[in-house]
């Protein structure tokens, strides 16, 4: 597939989400998306995964769902610290 049809699609489901979730939720999909890059790579690309990039995608992915699943009252109780 031409990268720029790629593009598009990933821009488009961008806009989709926009429309129908929060935009702390679609800020998210730009995390996710290295750590899908790196899952199809190992699976379907045969790449190899060293230490760093599994504990990175780990860390990715519980940042991710911290901010999916925190309640929006702690973040303003946090908000107020700095």
């Amino acid at each position: 597939m031409r990268p720029e049809l790629v593009l598009r699609r990933e821009s488009s489901a961008h806009v989709w989400l926009l429309h129908h979730e929060s935009p702390t939720k679609v800020g998210t999909y730009a995390y996710v998306n290295p750590v899908v890059a790196v899952a199809v790579g190992y699976f379907l690309g045969g790449e190899e995964l060293g230490l760093r990039t599994i504990l990175g995608t780990g860390f990715v992915l519980v940042s991710v769902v911290v901010i999916t699943t925190t309640k929006r009252g702690l973040y303003s109780v946090f908000r107020g610290c700095g």
